[in-house]
C-alpha cells in the first residue's frame, strides 16, 4: 500500500507535460507539410529530455493529408538526433543547441545556436526558442526554407518576434 502510495504521489509532484511547439520549418517543396520542433517541462517549468535523452523533439505534420503526424526519415532523424545540447543551466530552464543541420546554416547566420527557455509567467509555463540575430533576441515562430529541385537550400527567412513584440521577418540568402 505505501508503495502504491509514493508511486501515486510521484506521479502527481512530477507530471511530465506533453511537449509545447517551440517552432515549425516549412519547405517550398510539399508546401501543405511542416515540421514542427517540441520542447517538454514537468510541473515545476523545468525542461525535461525525452525518453531518448534529448530535450527537443522534432516530427512532421502531414497537412497535404489531413494533418496526420509522421515520423522523421531515417536520414532526416539522423540528422536531427546529432543536435548537440552545448549548454544547460542548473534549474533546467535553460537550455541551448545547435541541431545539426544549422551547423550548415553558418552560411546564413554568425551564431546557429538555438536558446530554449522555460519561464513561470502568471502560473503558466511557457517555453521559447530564441535566436541572437545581430544583437537582437528573437522568438522563433517559423523558418521558411527555399529549396531548389536538386534540394540545395536558395534562402531561409526566419519568422518571429523582437523582445518588443514587434514581429520579426528576415531573409537570409547563402553568403
Amino acid at each position: 500500500m505505501q508503495l502504491i502510495s509514493l508511486i501515486l504521489l510521484a506521479i502527481i509532484v512530477l507530471p511530465v507535460h506533453a511537449g509545447q511547439n517551440l517552432f515549425i520549418v516549412k519547405k517550398n517543396i510539399n508546401p501543405g507539410n511542416y515540421f514542427k520542433v517540441d520542447a517538454q517541462v514537468n510541473s515545476s517549468c523545468q525542461l525535461v529530455p525525452y525518453a531518448n535523452g534529448k530535450y527537443i523533439e522534432g516530427y512532421w505534420i502531414m497537412g497535404e493529408e489531413q494533418g496526420q503526424r509522421q515520423s522523421m526519415s531515417i536520414l532526416e532523424e539522423r540528422s536531427f538526433n546529432k543536435a548537440r545540447v552545448s549548454y544547460i543551466n542548473s534549474t533546467r530552464t535553460e537550455v541551448d543547441f545547435i541541431p545539426a543541420n544549422m551547423e550548415l546554416a553558418r552560411k546564413y547566420f554568425s551564431n546557429p545556436v538555438i536558446h530554449l527557455r522555460s519561464r513561470l509567467k502568471n502560473g503558466v509555463c511557457g517555453l521559447e526558442a530564441i535566436m541572437d540575430i545581430n544583437g537582437q533576441e528573437i522568438k522563433l515562430k517559423q523558418l521558411d526554407v527555399n529549396v531548389s529541385k536538386f534540394l540545395s537550400i536558395n534562402y531561409v527567412t526566419v519568422k518571429g518576434t523582437r523582445p518588443d513584440g514587434s514581429a520579426f521577418q528576415r531573409t537570409y540568402h547563402k553568403k
